[in-house]
């Protein structure tokens, strides 16, 4: 790719540049609603990508250079870079701090945006588990402040069913304060209610038609499309 910028003569010594700048810079977490990334920025990226396609062995980058490559990750486009879970398991620690602050701000944004929740259910798999573990810890603390994070969550907290008793919980926790405030997020819950607790769910929807025919109306035409889709696409997974 490089190569297609720049020509043959000049290939290398970009390269080299590219890779000797990304542990020089200061990369900051990405603010939720933030229009995308600095040059510099995406040039250390490159940088630390060509030095990882060359062999780096990232067990032998420190805690600091470990933390720095994984705040240099979140500003890959549309999905996390594929060394993304190698660097993981190397360095835990380091990249669990930084998921954390992420998908914190993300959490707590009352901004529209579209940030590296989203990345959940297209990440290497203990990458995704690793998310799913922080936001189910952010969803008991206190609702997101905006509905479209509830939607991300929720792709995240379906793609295991492990702990199943604190989603459910969480989930119509969060529906219960969702139909008070009347947001979109209750959606998101019941989806995800109805995919855990499928029996426990469905009492409570039956209670709540007994009790406002109009708001069970809303919230099941609301959610049903996102349950149907969710079903099909499993229903398309060969045994």
């Amino acid at each position: 790719q490089l190569r297609k910028f720049v020509g043959d003569d000049f290939t290398e010594s970009f390269a080299r540049g590219f890779k000797a700048c990304w542990r020089l810079q200061q990369v900051p977490v990405p603010e939720p609603g933030t229009m995308g990334a600095l040059h510099t920025i995406l040039a250390g990226l490159t940088g630390l990508t060509l030095e990882i396609r060359d062999g780096r062995d990232l067990v032998m980058l420190n805690a600091g250079e470990a933390e720095l490559a994984a705040r240099y990750a979140l500003y890959e486009s549309n999905a996390f870079p594929y060394w993304f879970d190698a660097l993981r398991a190397a360095h835990p620690v380091s990249v669990r701090n930084v998921l954390e602050d992420v998908l914190s701000r993300e959490w707590r944004s009352t901004l529209d945006h579209s940030g590296v929740m989203r990345f959940a259910p297209y990440a290497a798999r203990d990458v995704g588990l690793l998310m799913r573990t922080i936001i189910l810890g952010l969803a008991e603390q206190e609702g997101p402040g905006h509905a479209k994070t509830a939607r991300m969550a929720a792709n995240a907290l379906l793609l295991s069913n492990d702990d199943t008793e604190r989603v459910a919980r969480t989930a119509r926790d969060l529906l219960q304060s969702a139909m008070a405030e009347e947001t979109e997020a209750r959606f998101a819950w019941l989806r995800v209610w109805a995919h855990v607790a499928p029996v426990d769910a469905a009492d409570w929807l039956m209670d709540l038609r007994d009790r406002s025919a109009d708001a069970f109306k809303l919230l099941v035409e609301g959610t049903a499309d996102q349950l149907e889709n969710d079903f099909d696409s499993q229903a398309r997974i060969p045994p």
